[in-house]
């Protein structure tokens, strides 16, 4: 028997049908059902834990919370890449060799209206670097631009 919310729900609303019937049940058997009620509402709540109810809707406050504030540098952050955006990264970055391209990354991301991360992302799909290359980006400085293997 598969245990799921809306059968529990189906079964506690039984019970309290069974419960509130005063002719078929004695005071003994009424209290052991509304044990049993209160321990199908506690299997209840582990059933939305597993199911990651509980995180979803703290991530969703989180969400709703948190304003994208744009960055004036970058205007084009969160916005989907379009075709000539792509185009012209490509065209710029056809004459610079693999070691020099964290170099030329910040002034990349500063024409595109891009932020560097989302540039070196663009970067290392389209020179088909190593993976996790971009990630020295992440936070605006790289460690170490000339760190790039094919």
């Amino acid at each position: 028997m598969k245990v799921t919310e809306p059968g529990l729900n189906k079964l506690i609303d039984n019970l309290n049908t069974l419960i509130c019937e005063d002719s078929l049940l004695t005071r003994q058997e009424r209290e052991t059902l509304v044990l049993a009620v209160a321990a199908i509402g506690a299997m209840k709540a582990r059933v939305g834990l597993k199911k990651g109810d509980a995180p979803t809707v703290a991530r969703r406050e989180k969400r709703e919370k948190k304003d994208r504030q744009s960055d004036p540098r970058f205007p084009r952050a969160g916005h989907p890449w379009q075709e000539d955006e792509k185009t012209l990264l490509s065209d710029a970055l056809d004459s610079v060799p693999d070691e020099e391209i964290g170099s030329h990354l910040f002034w990349l991301s500063e024409k595109l209206g891009r932020t560097p991360f989302s540039v070196a992302f663009q970067i290392a799909a389209i020179k088909e670097l190593q993976d996790g290359w971009e990630e020295q980006f992440r936070e605006g400085e790289p460690q170490n631009s000339e760190k790039i293997v094919r």
